[in-house]
């Protein structure tokens, strides 16, 4: 596979963790009292934050869904003067979707939203190497 089939791939997978990720969180903050996620939506969530959960906490773990490196990398330059809390944030929002079937809640979507920021910049980052604008 060319350098250039590989960017385009990983800005495929980019866009469509974007794309899922807008979709629940624009749901969550439409719910009062909590959104319940479906089995489908957490897996979506989940293929994300667990490896950015791993990664801010270095232990990096493959995904092919997300560079997790950057991810914790973006994190760490946004939230230096708080990254103990970012890092906690993350890793919080991650134990919760990942152990149990409570619902989102307000509190969880400051994480969520990080994650989002980061996966926002990698695919920036991904589109300004395939000299477009995307």
């Amino acid at each position: 596979m060319s350098g250039m089939s590989i960017l385009h791939s990983r800005f495929d997978l980019a866009l469509k963790a974007i794309h899922s990720y807008l979709d629940i969180i624009e749901a969550a903050e439409m719910s009062r009292g909590g959104y319940r996620l479906s089995a489908q939506e957490r897996g979506d969530l989940l293929s994300i934050l667990t490896p950015a959960a791993n990664a801010v906490n270095n232990r990096y773990i493959y995904s092919p869904h997300v560079d997790a490196a950057a991810i914790a990398e973006f994190l760490l330059k946004q939230h230096r003067d708080d990254w103990d809390e970012c890092r906690k944030a993350v890793t919080a929002a991650e134990l919760k979707i990942r152990s149990s079937t409570e619902p989102l809640e307000s509190a969880d979507m400051p994480a969520i939203k990080y994650v989002l920021d980061a996966l926002d910049a990698q695919r920036s980052y991904l589109s300004t190497r395939l000299g477009g604008g995307c």
